[in-house]
């Protein structure tokens, strides 16, 4: 056998082992979107062929940029599903951040501080959290002992555990599918996601 030969034979295994292991790693993403509580994490129909699923940190100023981009092509494509993964890539405050909107979902108020957070472009103090809090009409003691709690740690982490086995370690990390866009040449418009995921689909 030609040392040419085993080389390519080499390589043909490298690569189907990669490609199984593709499939392996996004079918285990898929299962963890399907067993998401829907309060926490998604939004649209549920039997949606198109799911696009968004690792975001709040504290992220280009997560903030994003943020209606991504609301006006929700609006544009109201058949596409989307799934919201708190991931805090910025530090222990952005994870508290992040704990805290997981936990105004124990309220049925996820989307809410979804919004709220992701609008705001200035620091997220205690002082507007409680302020979004009182506007939704959430208990504030249990909301921030809600976001301290094991349930609430817990949820974070399968987060950063999917993010992580997914090679995604920044944000905002965009998958439509199978699909990642992870990296943007410029602030894609609602137009220009509408295309992203045209072409992903």
């Amino acid at each position: 056998m030609s040392m040419t030969y085993r080389v390519f034979i080499v390589f043909l295994v490298l690569m189907a082992g990669y490609a199984s292991y593709e499939i392996i790693r996004f079918s285990m993403m898929n299962a963890k979107i399907d067993s998401a509580p829907a309060a926490f994490f998604e939004k649209g129909p549920e039997e949606a062929s198109i799911v696009m699923v968004e690792f975001m940190d709040f504290t992220c100023g280009f997560c903030k940029q994003i943020h209606q981009p991504i609301e006006d092509f929700l609006d544009i494509r109201s058949d596409v599903r989307f799934v919201a993964r708190p991931y805090p890539v910025l530090g222990e405050e952005a994870e508290r951040i992040a704990r805290i909107a997981m936990a105004a979902g124990l309220q049925d108020a996820y989307w809410e501080f979804h919004e709220a957070f992701l609008s705001n472009p200035n620091e997220i103090t205690d002082a507007f959290i409680r302020e979004t809090a009182n506007l939704y009409g959430l208990n504030v003691d249990q909301l921030f002992a809600d976001s301290e709690s094991e349930k609430v740690k817990e949820m974070l982490q399968d987060n950063i555990d999917d993010a992580q086995a997914l090679g995604v370690y920044s944000t905002p990390s965009v998958f439509v599918n199978k699909t990642i866009i992870q990296s943007f040449e410029k602030m894609p418009t609602a137009a220009d996601l509408v295309r992203l995921v045209e072409d992903a689909s």
